[in-house]
């Protein structure tokens, strides 16, 4: 390779080395500035988008700097140039989350004129940036828009305009030498960097310091040269442009053009750095030229003049070793030889290389921008770090509605622990989802309590599964120790048999579903073609419930005519002469026995061809009928009895009974036990000593008299009748046969007598 360096570099600037100072703890007396709160909950990441091997205010924020009026608030780092002298390129820092994204804020560079104090320094540039990344921990990178020469100790700045209580300039724990760092205010603002005023700033010594850095362009050439005005050596301020072009009139301008602002000129001699890139000396097969271009005083607006001729730049043989020694600070990816056939040559750029095409490791033809192939099964690539701050992949979209994405491997520095793998949306910024080292999965949640922790969400969709399998879709919950069981919840596509549609609890262990939700709204229990709203394959318990209603259960009973409720209730009776005594209620209506006319009615029938054949008919009035006539039947077979005994003296135990009028007690009336008004009816005391059978007692000893087989006892009583009628008929006739007897012996001796 043939390297070669041109007759007027003198020295090459170096990457700069830049460093921070520390900033302060407490509010300083003038304008009231100071840090905000601890930010704890600061997302750890630092894209390192812009690297410098000399930082030292690195590393993540946890404080802010703020005002607390409206205005605009200042910082500043002072830093030393690494050789004495370097170019900056780039201007970075962190944004902390008190203003919003796309606030406008400017940048600054001054130089020091040999105070060694912020306060009297020269403004070198100036520069209008937007507030990118706010609250994201990610260092934005802003290139100027000139390469801007320092030497010795130099200033770095931004100012930001913000509200009352705002804390937008980041902070961080770090120590810095006192008089490294100053922060200050202007109310209502703006600030004049040209013209700083010292009462505005407070020299900040304490242990925090600002995330403000600077980017060095690492090359470039001296340039010494004359200027005269009107061929008289000019002394003072002047503006310089400089272009290189490969031919001394015309040709291809090599570069961008640079421009450096406020050049010292002392009796006509000027000497400046002059940024340009390596790859611009490499390999060049002839000389350069360089074209100047000036207007004095600095800041004229007059207009530039060209200087004439352009001024040749010859190689230089010597500087062959200084350009293998300039390549181990910085490889010169352009001049890389022996690259493969048909590919593109890697750029430098100011925080590292970029290649145009495709970059492959381990392949030889990449499949896409970045291919990786190896045999390694378990390490394929790898992204280490011992930071506290965790281990950091970032994912940037930079598109409309694009976002950017980090996944992390937490460290012992994270608010959500250690060894957490997590998905952070760097635009909210929040953690979206959390798999912590038992195993645990949360979404929404940094500490899931469960395999799958949802936490939050939209109103409708915490969670969702959703295919187009017309196999339908299924989510499985399967338990695998002992009695452990699959059960499966199934949204039924096309192909199932249960039709699309349908909603499944199904047992898969088994194979069978055991609720069936159909798209009609008809529920199945143990089947999956349920006919009505509720179709249940088995036996229905109800164990806690009050009541089976049918129709508008409404307010209760219900008021209204054709809207009474029908159900039937299990009520446990805990009062009065009924405690500890459970009833199944069926009500049939409000209506009552106070109203003959109107009543409501439980029918039992049967339902032939589609017509209603009502056999049992019970009123709400307290009527019962049989529609088909006839009585209550009893088994009474006598292959269905045994040790069958006639009944005796039945008519001397009924004309023992007495009948009686009475009314109810209110009691037993309210307990639904009892009628309202008059009635008729026995004295089961009296009923007891005859047929104790006949009587039973509830768990309060209250007796309750049942008439059984009445019509027995009737038949037998008549039979009794009838036994005595016989006989005293047969005494009768007997006696009468027997006055007859005598009358027929009377009147013989009647005659006799004659």
């Amino acid at each position: 390779m043939n390297s070669r360096r041109w007759l007027f570099v003198a020295a090459c600037a170096s990457a700069l080395a830049v460093s921070g100072a520390p900033a302060g703890s407490s509010a300083p007396s003038g304008p009231v500035i100071g840090p905000a709160e601890n930010f704890p909950n600061a997302s750890p990441f630092d894209d390192r988008a812009a690297p410098s091997a000399y930082s030292l205010n690195d590393g993540l924020y946890t404080n802010g700097w703020g005002v607390s009026s409206p205005g605009e608030i200042v910082g500043v780092h002072a830093f030393e140039a690494v050789g004495g002298i370097d170019v900056l390129s780039s201007i970075s820092c962190k944004w902390r989350t008190a203003v919003s994204n796309g606030t406008p804020a400017r940048v600054f560079v001054w130089q020091d004129t040999g105070t060694g104090t912020f306060p009297g320094a020269r403004l070198l540039h100036e520069q209008s940036i937007t507030i990118q990344n706010s609250g994201t921990q990610i260092r934005n990178v802003y290139a100027l828009s000139k390469g801007v020469v320092v030497s010795g100790r130099f200033y770095v700045g931004c100012a930001v305009p913000i509200a009352a209580n705002q804390y937008p300039l980041a902070t961080l724990a770090q120590a810095q030498a006192p008089g490294s760092v100053y922060v200050g205010a202007t109310m209502p603002g703006p600030f004049n960097a040209a013209s700083v005023n010292p009462s505005d700033f407070v020299d900040e010594s304490s242990s925090w310091t600002l995330t403000l850095r600077a980017e060095g362009m690492n090359t470039g050439f001296t340039y010494q040269g004359r200027l005269s005005v009107e061929s008289v050596n000019y002394t003072g301020s002047a503006d310089l442009r400089f272009e290189l072009f490969d031919a001394p009139i015309g040709g291809n301008s090599l570069g961008p053009v640079q421009e450096l602002s406020g050049v010292a000129v002392s009796a006509g001699v000027f000497t400046v750095q002059v940024p340009q890139a390596l790859s611009t000396f490499v390999n060049r097969p002839g000389n350069l030229w360089v074209e100047v271009s000036a207007t004095t005083p600095s800041g004229n607006a007059a207009g530039w003049t060209h200087l004439t001729p352009r001024t040749p730049l010859a190689p230089a043989p010597m500087a062959n070793a200084a350009s293998v020694a300039s390549k181990a600070l910085s490889v010169d990816w352009s001049a890389v030889t022996n690259r493969p056939l048909g590919t593109s040559a890697w750029t430098a750029v100011s925080n590292g290389i970029v290649a145009p095409e495709a970059v492959g490791i381990g392949v030889g033809a990449p499949a896409s921008p970045f291919h990786v192939r190896s045999s390694n099964q378990t390490n394929l690539a790898l992204f280490d770090s011992d930071a506290s701050a965790g281990t950091w992949v970032h994912f940037r979209n930079t598109g409309e509605g694009g976002r950017d994405w980090s996944l992390i491997s937490s460290g012992p520095g994270n608010t959500e622990g250690a060894g957490k793998l997590m998905f952070f949306d760097g635009g909210a910024p929040t953690v979206r989802m959390t798999l912590d080292t038992g195993g645990n999965l949360g979404v929404g949640t940094t500490s899931p309590i469960a395999r799958l922790h949802v936490e939050g969400g939209p109103s409708f969709y915490q969670f969702m599964v959703r295919t187009s399998d017309g196999g339908g879709t299924w989510a499985h919950l399967h338990n695998t120790g002992t009695g452990g069981r699959q059960w499966s919840l199934v949204s039924t596509g096309t192909a199932n048999t249960e039709g699309a549609g349908s909603f499944l609890i199904r047992d898969s262990t088994a194979g069978l579903a055991r609720l069936t939700i159909m798209p009609s709204g008809n529920v199945g229990i143990n089947t999956s073609t349920p006919e009505k709203a509720l179709t249940v394959n088995g036996t229905v318990q109800i164990m806690n419930g009050q009541a089976l209603a049918f129709g508008t259960v409404g307010n209760g009973l219900g008021t209204a005519e054709n809207t009474d409720l029908m159900a039937l209730f299990r009520v446990n009776v805990a009062s009065g002469l009924s405690q500890n005594v459970s009833e199944l209620r069926l009500v049939i209506g409000d209506d009552n026995a106070t109203n003959p006319n109107v009543y409501d009615s439980f029918i039992i029938g049967t339902n032939p061809g589609g017509g209603w054949n009502p056999t049992f008919h019970f009123r709400s009035d307290g009527f019962a009928f049989k529609p088909g006539g006839g009585s209550w039947a009893a088994i009474s077979d006598p292959r269905a009895k045994h040790d069958v005994t006639p009944l005796t003296g039945t008519l001397d135990k009924l004309l023992t009974l007495r009948g009686y009028r009475f009314f109810y007690n209110d009691d037993i009336v309210g307990s639904g036990r009892g009628l309202a008004g008059p009635q008729i009816g026995l004295m089961a005391d009296e009923v007891e000593r005859i047929f104790p059978d006949w009587v039973t007692r509830d768990v309060n000893g209250l007796r309750s008299v049942s008439e059984r087989a009445t019509t027995a006892l009737m038949v037998e009583a008549l039979r009794d009748l009838r036994r005595e009628k016989d006989e005293a008929v047969s005494r009768l006739t007997r006696e009468n046969e027997e006055l007859r007897a005598r009358l027929e012996r009377l009147e013989k001796k009647l005659e006799i007598a004659k």
